[in-house]
């Protein structure tokens, strides 16, 4: 598959827009892989890539659950279930990037429905 517009997006700046860029966002959907995002997560571990979650929704912590409100939000929950945070890094060198890019590739190519 040559166009991964289908199922990466990747975060983008316009010139309105700042950012301190300590992190790219990879939003994947996940619905067309054959593959869970914990799961794609453990196969970027296995070549020592390892990108975050991102932003869990507050409702889901301990704390809020523990005040019972029994609420949640469509629109965060599809964001923390589709959202992967890559760290860039001053020293981040441009093999190091071909590598991440590669296997995020492969990886996609091995789970398309």
């Amino acid at each position: 598959m040559n166009d991964y517009k289908k199922v990466v997006k990747i975060s983008k700046f316009t010139k309105d827009v700042r950012s301190s860029c300590h992190l790219q966002l990879l939003i994947i959907d996940f619905k067309k892989l054959l593959i869970s995002k914990n799961q794609f997560i453990k196969k970027l571990n296995k070549n020592n890539i390892f990108p975050q979650y991102h932003y869990m929704p507050i409702y889901k912590f301990l704390f809020y659950k523990n005040l019972k409100r029994n609420q949640t939000f469509k629109d965060s929950e599809q964001y923390y279930k589709s959202v992967l945070s890559f760290p860039i890094y001053y020293s981040l060198e441009k093999k190091s990037l071909t590598k991440i890019f590669n296997t995020v590739k492969k990886i996609i190519n091995n789970h398309l429905k």
